[in-house]
């Protein structure tokens, strides 16, 4: 990394969260081949962020997909 992009780099850095993610996106989004798998990304990041998603784990993943599985083939 070039001295005037390690620079940049530590003043991005000493922004805000906030701030660092709307430098990401744009960053991301700039980017040609893989930039709508990094913008989502950093969307589904900041959805878990402000709590409007929340993860689970892969057994709680699998539980919930064989539930909703058996629903279905109840249904049908």
């Amino acid at each position: 990394m070039t001295t005037v992009a390690r620079k940049l780099a530590d003043g991005v850095l000493a922004l805000s969260e906030e701030e660092r993610m709307e430098i990401f996106v744009q960053l991301a989004t700039s980017l040609p081949v893989q930039k709508t798998m990094i913008a989502e990304s950093a969307r589904r990041a900041e959805d878990m962020r402000d709590g409007s998603v929340i993860a689970m784990t892969e057994i709680e993943f699998q539980n919930k997909m064989d539930r909703l599985r058996g629903e279905f083939r109840r249904q049908a």
